[in-house]
């Protein structure tokens, strides 16, 4: 694991609280450096790091009948 890596990735996480996405960008950005997105996310993972943005979860719009007799096909 490299040292100087994972301290670029705490400082970008520590700065902006996002995702293995936007600091892979950012990293590409300011740094210049050519990274597997994954591979940021393997460090994070090991740093403990992660997104307090998580994906929606789409909740469906059927009701289940209260009664279950009721649902006949």
């Amino acid at each position: 694991m490299d040292i100087q890596f994972a301290e670029k990735i705490q400082l970008l996480f520590d700065t902006s609280l996002k995702g293995y996405r936007y600091i892979w960008m950012q990293l590409k950005r300011q740094y210049h450096l050519s990274i597997n997105p994954k591979t940021i996310l393997w460090y994070m993972r090991l740093l403990g790091l992660k997104s307090p943005i998580r994906k929606k979860h789409l909740i469906s719009c059927t009701r289940q009948e209260i009664n279950k007799k009721a649902r006949k096909v």
